[in-house]
């Protein structure tokens, strides 16, 4: 199998790098906990890490972390098997037992538990909050706790598998105004899409269309008529807190590098609904990822293969700004180097499976390993 892996920001007062792995920007931990949270990850398909290296010319870092109190996830649309089983995984640093409640508007679900550091917990959410098409609006799901927490989305069929790591729903002051986000798919075979869930009320989601998309014409209004947004094109779309939105391509055209912003966080997921990694291979599968705002993003990473796999590594990045330089570097070989002219540009990096190799650019970029 082959999922996305988020990229993993450097530490603050660190001088080298850090096995953070697929914990993006976890707080230190007992080595003992940080190895669960790993064999749970490992379990789900995720097998390796880009984590990033401490840069010559540090971009200023943003103290983020995928623990938290507060999350608004949502269960993206799954084009196959009707025995699909959608989980989460809830996990604490907290040797103190923590309550979490996890709550939909739609169901409605009330789900309440308790989680320790040597019990993480496992919900099953019903298939009724997948968000199947643009005009279903309020099936958000609330996870909140009274100690910070991790949640880990999975959804398992008998043949195929997805995930996601959440990240909480937090503001930021570094975002001063609004908050930036790019849609990042893999873009080589099923339909792409973004799935939006907005944290409070009062949310203005400003979509700018990288393909043509689809979204309703009225968010506040139940089954409301869908009209296309073409390249370039912005759409505005007010969001009430749970309320979700889902995007993809009128033409199923790749829909990766569209540009969100909102005038508060949201939740951003972005995939494919069955996609070839490599392209070569004749079967696929959903890929997901929560996409963080771009100021989180980073400039220099460390990535290193999948175990067991021999059919080389795949590695997608996209840029955050304009005349983006990224380079590609792998053991004593010279450094590849690329110039994306394009905010929100994306492309694929592959190499051999044995290699250890660094990505570094100029600018922010985010860094997926499939």
């Amino acid at each position: 199998t082959s999922h996305y892996l988020a990229q993993v920001s450097k530490t603050r007062k660190q001088k080298r790098s850090t096995m953070r792995g697929t914990l993006q920007l976890l707080p230190r931990a007992p080595q003992w906990h940080l190895m669960f949270t790993f064999s749970v990850l490992l379990m789900m398909g995720w097998s390796a890490f880009a984590q990033q290296c401490d840069p010559a010319e540090e971009i200023p870092d943003v103290q983020a972390s995928n623990f938290g109190t507060r999350f608004f996830v949502a269960i993206p649309p799954y084009l196959f098997h009707e025995d699909r089983v959608v989980r989460l995984i809830i996990s604490t640093q907290s040797s103190d037992p923590e309550v979490y409640s996890i709550t939909s508007d739609t169901g409605p679900v009330n789900i309440n538990g308790v989680v320790t550091k040597a019990s993480p917990a496992i919900e099953v959410l019903p298939l009724e909050l997948e968000v199947a098409n643009p005009i279903e609006r309020n099936k958000g799901i609330e996870v909140t706790a009274t100690a910070p927490i991790s949640v880990y989305v999975t959804f398992t069929s008998n043949v195929f598998m997805g995930d996601y790591l959440a990240y909480p729903c937090q503001a930021f002051p570094e975002a001063q105004t609004q908050y930036e986000y790019y849609a990042i798919t893999s873009g080589n075979s099923g339909s792409t899409y973004v799935l939006l869930v907005a944290c409070d009320d009062d949310t203005t989601v400003r979509v700018t269309a990288s393909q043509s998309i689809q979204v309703p014409l009225d968010t506040q209004f139940p089954n409301s008529n869908l009209v296309s947004v073409e390249v370039g094109q912005i759409a505005t779309l007010p969001l009430s807190g749970k309320q979700t939105l889902l995007m993809f391509s009128d033409d199923g055209l790749d829909i990766g590098g569209a540009k969100i912003t909102s005038n508060k966080p949201l939740t951003v997921i972005t995939g494919n609904s069955c996609s070839k990694v490599p392209e070569s291979v004749g079967f696929c599968e959903p890929l997901y990822i929560q996409v963080s705002p771009v100021f989180t993003w980073g400039n220099r990473f460390l990535v290193t293969p999948f175990a067991g796999r021999t059919g080389g590594q795949s590695f997608r990045v996209t840029t955050a700004e304009d005349n983006t330089d990224v380079s590609f570097k792998c053991g004593n070989a010279s450094a590849i180097l690329t110039r994306r002219p394009s905010a929100g540009s994306s492309y694929s990096v592959q190499y051999s499976s044995f290699q250890y190799c660094y990505i570094f650019s100029n600018k922010r970029v985010f860094v997926v390993q499939m």
